[in-house]
């Protein structure tokens, strides 16, 4: 069997959930229209904001508000 044929070994998701949530730079999720998903600790710490307050609002929302407060 060629390298590239191989399978790829089994992932366990909770240990990659639990690296992506402490992952030192920010990490997101978004729906194709921009509608926030989900965001990791450093979202919140780096940008200020709660995760309860961002979830399921729009991207583009958090952009202005930072855009403005940042000028």
């Amino acid at each position: 069997m060629r390298t590239s044929e191989r399978p790829f070994p089994p992932v366990d998701v909770d240990l990659v959930c639990k690296i992506i949530e402490k992952f030192p730079d920010t990490v997101f999720t978004i729906t194709p229209d921009g509608v926030i998903q989900y965001v990791n600790e450093s979202f919140s710490n780096i940008l200020g904001y709660l995760k309860e307050e961002v979830i399921g609002r729009n991207i583009l929302e958090i952009a202005v508000e930072e855009s403005i407060y940042n000028t």
